[in-house]
């Protein structure tokens, strides 16, 4: 039985800011060559057009225009595309801790338990249903 491997993709993210965004028109591709992957960082992904098929370790979930993902750090997922023409993705990267540590600076138990809570779940969610799942 051959075993699937999985990439760890590390992002910077800058001193300055807590999150980098993916934009622009290297995200229009098609998507499902590459391997099931995980980040250092929370992801979250907006889908523009095309649709397909979102694998959160052995999970699949449809996507769509409109989706949006949400992956925890270090959360193994995967998006493969079942229609022809490429798709157009973008993304954010989010160094969780320090962005609610500078939203809520006054509110350290707030950011911690909002912190847990996204990083316990990956979610997606369209304009025709939400699902969320646990780890």
């Amino acid at each position: 039985m051959e075993k699937e491997s999985i990439e760890f993709r590390y992002y910077e993210i800058p001193s300055d800011m807590p999150l980098i965004a993916l934009l622009g028109e290297e995200w229009i591709r098609m998507y499902g060559e590459d391997a099931m992957h995980f980040h250092n960082c929370l992801e979250i992904g907006y889908c523009y057009y095309g649709q397909g098929n979102m694998y959160f370790g052995k999970r699949e979930e449809p996507y769509g225009p409109g989706c949006i993902t949400i992956v925890p750090k270090n959360f193994p997922h995967h998006t493969r595309q079942t229609d022809e023409p490429p798709n157009r993705w973008e993304y954010m990267f989010v160094d969780l801790e320090r962005f609610l540590n500078y939203a809520f600076p006054d509110k350290v138990k707030y950011a911690n338990l909002l912190e847990e809570r996204l990083n316990s779940k990956m979610f997606l969610i369209s304009g025709k249903r939400s699902q969320s799942w646990r780890r």
